[in-house]
Parts: structure tokens; sequence; C-alpha cells
């Protein structure tokens, strides 16, 4: 339990460094912090919708809708429905951008 508890403060202590490194364009570490936030709580949902949108502006857009997808899963599992429809909305416009993208 003890152990448990360390790991998502790290994950959350890991994400929130994340999102000040996305805010001062260092895309690549905040990725990385992301990740092992999410290696420490899978369930991190916040850190999937993170990740994804940097994924997004670096390009690799189906990551970033893998992400998202993932986001979604988890905040239904979680009974946050409001939340996964917002995202559901995002998710479809990444799609979409990405199908655009290979109609060119």
């Amino acid at each position: 339990m003890r152990e448990s508890l360390k790991n998502l403060m790290k994950a959350n202590e890991l994400y929130h460094q994340g999102i000040e490194l996305g805010r001062k364009g260092f895309y690549q570490e905040a990725i990385s912090n992301y990740t092992q936030a999410i290696a420490l709580n899978p369930n991190f949902a916040e850190a999937y919708v993170s990740r994804a949108i940097v994924r997004y502006l670096l390009e690799d857009k189906y990551g970033g809708v893998e992400d998202l997808q993932s986001a979604i899963d988890i905040y239904r599992t979680q009974g946050k429905s409001e939340i996964a429809d917002i995202l559901l909305g995002r998710l479809q416009e990444f799609q979409r951008d990405i199908q655009m993208g290979e109609e060119l």
C-alpha cells in the first residue's frame, strides 16, 4: 500500500514537471515525463491527455490518437463520461486531421 502511494505521488510529480517542460518548449522531455508518470500509474488519464497533445504537436498524430483513446477509456471506467465525451470530440478532430493529411 505504501509503495503504491509513493508511485502515485511520484507519477503526479513527473506529470507536473512534464507540464512545465512543455510550457517551456521542451516537448520530448515532457513526453518522457508523461511516459514515466503513466508507467507508475497506468490509470493516469490526465498524463495520457497531456502526452497526446504534445505528441500531436510533434506530428506523432497516431500516437496522439492512441493516447487520447486510452484517456477516454480510463475516464469511462472511472465513471467520468462527461470528460470522456469532451475528449471524444478532440479525438475525432485528430482523426479528421489525419484523414485529410492522407488524402493530400
